[in-house]
């Protein structure tokens, strides 16, 4: 009985490894997309220097936001699903970046490539 415990525990340790490893690849793909993406954005919305980096500002704001929420939701609601719920927005927000058609839409997207990290480091 104790040995079934045991393969029980290795195996989920195993799955939990497997989720951590597949989220930190994920965004380090999604990472390694968005800085070259920005010059292509920045031509689409005729942004001048100054309001692209007014738009990239969105960046450290929403991964403040993002770790005090995320810190909060895990001790409450558990990591698993705060990590699954970051995994899939982490997911779509790529190509609502490319998309945004304005400054204002850009800037509350431009969050998302550093928001991951920080509800990682916030569970």
């Amino acid at each position: 009985m104790e040995s079934n415990i045991l393969l029980d525990d290795k195996r989920r340790l195993r799955l939990a490894r497997i989720a951590v490893s597949s989220f930190f690849f994920i965004n380090g793909i999604q990472t390694a997309t968005w800085p070259a993406r920005i010059p292509a954005i920045q031509a689409h919305l005729f942004l001048p220097p100054g309001q692209l980096g007014l738009a990239l500002l969105g960046g450290p704001i929403g991964a403040l936001i993002a770790m005090n929420i995320t810190g909060r939701l895990s001790r409450s609601v558990g990591s698993r699903g705060v990590l699954i719920t970051a995994a899939l927005c982490m997911c779509s927000e790529l190509p609502l970046l490319a998309y945004a058609p304005n400054l204002p839409l850009l800037f509350l997207g431009s969050h998302s490539p550093e928001q991951p990290m920080a509800r990682w480091r916030s569970l």
